[in-house]
């Protein structure tokens, strides 16, 4: 679930920005403008007082001109394209790359609620699977025997996790997922609804009038910061494993 954060000041804004980039983003504030009260986000047609907008493609320069946020998020090149040499009538912030601005500022004013730490007792965990004290667990799962589920990952209802399954640390598994058996899910993944991991691929021997089976012996292997969107399927390799960086 995602939640909304208390106001902020534009200044806070950018130094969490900044701080969350590993200083990669930086940011420079028009004068007196650090003092401002943030809210929310929005368009750059919407926003209003209490807002920040972002104008991340040149081609809406006059939607940015018009806009009524209390701060706009632009490029020095818009800036000038816009104003010129004169001050803006406004609160600017000026960033090399706003819509990597605007994506910070987003997780930090909506940040993803950490769920309740525990499992459900309408999952159901076999014998000798491992789940972190920190993790998440809720109704109707089923965690296969030797599946590891790691600190702070979330496993929603109905999911299944199959057996010698890893789940990296804060890995989130939305509702109804399957991931079959020996796959290794990494670190911060985020997997959404409907997903099936490590199924069969498509594997047949032709004989004469016939099709034999080919057993897929491989995995799948997700590295870090991988995010699978709803009702996706990734099937296991025949021979070695599926990886997905």
């Amino acid at each position: 679930m995602i939640q909304q954060t208390a106001p902020m000041t534009l200044l806070e804004l950018v130094d969490r920005i900044k701080e969350k980039s590993n200083d990669t983003l930086l940011s420079t504030i028009s004068a007196n403008g650090g003092k401002a009260e943030i809210k929310s986000i929005a368009s750059l047609e919407t926003a209003g007082h209490g807002d920040v907008a972002f104008l991340a493609n040149s081609k809406y320069r006059d939607a940015a001109g018009a806009c009524k946020a209390t701060a706009l998020v632009l490029t020095e090149e818009d800036k000038q394209a816009i104003w010129g040499e004169k001050e803006p009538e406004r609160i600017v912030v000026i960033t090399r790359n706003p819509y990597a601005w605007f994506a910070y500022a987003l997780q930090i004013i909506f940040p993803q609620e950490q769920p309740e730490p525990g499992v459900d007792t309408r999952a159901v965990v076999e014998d000798g699977a491992v789940i972190d004290s920190t993790a998440t667990v809720e109704a109707g799962v089923v965690i296969r025997k030797g599946a590891q589920v790691g600190p702070y990952c979330f496993v929603g209802a109905n999911s299944v996790i199959g057996e010698g399954v890893v789940l990296g640390e804060h890995t989130r598994i939305y509702p109804n997922v399957t991931i079959y058996y020996r796959c290794r899910i990494g670190r911060r993944n985020i997997i959404h609804s409907g997903a099936v991991i490590g199924a069969d691929g498509f594997g047949f021997a032709p004989l004469d009038r016939q099709y034999v089976k080919i057993p897929q012996i491989g995995a799948v292997e997700t590295g870090d910061d991988v995010e699978i969107g709803a009702n996706t399927c990734i099937d296991r390799g025949a021979l070695q494993n599926t990886t997905i960086g």
